[in-house]
């Protein structure tokens, strides 16, 4: 294997990685949101709500190819970066809740019935 093809597989392994603990970290911080409250209903919606907000990605800059996360793009965008426009991370953000609300209501549905 070339110098340059195990630069790229070192990136590959590292991307992957991050974005595993990433999702893990999401995962936690979310569980530990929906314990605060002890309805089953808000349970569910706290738990979603708060994973889709962290697990949300976009692309960095418009016509990029890289994502990250759109709570991180939103915090730079508002603070040190040229603004390009909020409303390109506000609509995946909220496509993420909406689709989060609603499992979380079947989740808590199917539940309720066993």
């Amino acid at each position: 294997m070339t110098q340059n093809g195990q630069k790229i597989l070192f990136l590959i392994s590292f991307s992957m990685f991050f974005w595993i603990i990433y999702i893990f970290l999401s995962l936690v911080i979310s569980f530990l949101f929906s314990r605060l409250t002890k309805r089953r209903l808000l349970k569910f919606a706290i738990f979603f709500l708060i994973f889709s907000l962290f697990s949300s990605v976009w692309f960095k800059n418009p016509g990029s190819s890289e994502i990250a996360p759109v709570i991180s793009i939103l915090l730079l965008e508002n603070s040190i970066l040229d603004s390009q426009g909020i409303m390109r991370l506000i609509r995946p953000l909220s496509l993420f809740a909406l689709v989060g609300l609603f499992l979380s209501i079947i989740f808590w549905l199917i539940r309720s019935k066993s």
